[in-house]
């Protein structure tokens, strides 16, 4: 999600990309299909995943005047929108919008009206559209029931994040405000009974679960943690060095739970999991246009003042009648030996790294 559109990607492949309200975007199943679900004006709309260029598969029509601050779908096809009222009335009038699927038919009732009583920053559906976990932005945070908006709030002051717990018998929090948190806790789904809580003297900023349900990511300064659902005690970390993570990052785990992807400034950095491994090199030659150029390096061999420039993609095939060049230092852990592409691979010195390169 930019600010202007969302962005749809297979992993290592193209993007593609629509426009949309910034932030107000969620996945779910429409109609049997997976979807992304979104607020253009006075519409909800949906798009099938994954995103072949085919136009909106739906819309269902909302009150343009509906100041919306978030979004969910249950996978019963339901859609819930949360919205505080200001721009229709000028007050905070907080409530949210259900939009149900007719009974054995693709089409939607006229959306009904539940009250909230506070600004919702963020909702999350359960499966069957019973029931919503929602943050509202002075921290709060609760279980909505969408038969009569009526609210569990749960006794936890103030959180930042949250994560559903696979089954949705519990969900993980991060205790804390202001974007800063020292504490994460388990709470029982939808009673909000506490079953643990851990604290640490280094900060977390953001926090996911595996879909098997064993495993909580933890992002913290530098560093991703993984702890164990069951009692939150550690099982493994990963400090990522000069990469400093803070409360604008977001991630997200992979269906398959292999992989974790966590924005970073203008990038997205794919980690490997359980390891916690950087994947490098994330490119999909086959995406590659002809006239596509690779990241350009350039450099000074300090012992020989050679200028070096490589261009291509790591990976790439080497063009034929291009030459690459062995630049391995005598003694180090790389060779020569007839190598057919370009590698990231490096050997670094107190006063040098040297490369592959092509030319």
């Amino acid at each position: 999600i930019t600010d202007t559109d969302i962005r749809i990607r297979k992993f290592l492949a193209g993007w593609k990309k629509f426009k949309t309200a910034p932030g107000l975007v969620t996945t779910g199943f429409i109609n049997g299909k997976s979807c992304a679900v979104y607020r253009d004006r006075g519409n909800v709309c949906f798009l099938e995943l994954p995103y072949v260029g085919r136009a909106k598969e739906g819309t269902v029509k909302i009150d343009s005047n509906f100041n919306v601050t978030g979004i969910s779908a249950a996978k019963n096809g339901n859609i819930f929108v949360a919205d505080d009222g200001a721009r229709s009335t000028g007050e905070d009038d907080n409530r949210i919008l259900k939009i149900s699927k007719k009974e054995g038919k693709n089409s939607y009732n006229d959306p009904e009206v539940l009250p909230s009583p506070g600004e919702i920053e963020r909702l999350t559906a359960f499966d069957d559209g019973k029931k919503l976990f929602v943050k509202y932005k002075n921290g709060e945070c609760g279980v909505v029931d969408t038969a009569d908006g009526t609210v569990n709030k749960f006794d936890v002051g103030s959180i930042i994040d949250y994560a559903i717990v696979p089954g949705e018998t519990s969900v993980l929090v991060l205790v804390g405000e202001e974007s800063k948190s020292y504490e994460y806790r388990l709470y029982s789904l939808p009673d909000g009974k506490m079953i643990w809580a851990q604290e640490s003297s280094m900060l977390f900023y953001r926090i996911a679960v595996t879909p098997d349900a064993s495993t909580i990511i933890l992002l913290m300064d530098s560093r991703v943690s993984l702890r164990a659902v069951s009692d939150g005690n550690l099982i493994g970390s990963e400090n990522f060095g000069t990469i400093t993570f803070g409360s604008s990052n977001r991630l997200a785990v992979s269906g398959d739970g292999t992989k974790l992807a966590v924005s970073h400034d203008n990038s997205i950095l794919f980690i490997s999991l359980p390891d916690l491994k950087l994947i490098g090199c994330p490119v999909d030659l086959k995406e590659m246009k002809d006239n596509t150029k690779g990241v350009k390096v350039e450099g000074v061999d300090v012992v020989t003042g050679k200028k070096v420039t490589y261009t291509m993609p790591c990976g790439a095939e080497i063009p034929a009648g291009a030459v690459c060049t062995c630049n391995c230092v005598a003694g180090a852990t790389c060779a020569c030996n007839s190598y057919k592409s370009c590698s990231c691979n490096s050997h670094r010195s107190s006063y040098s790294s040297s490369y592959w390169y092509p030319n």
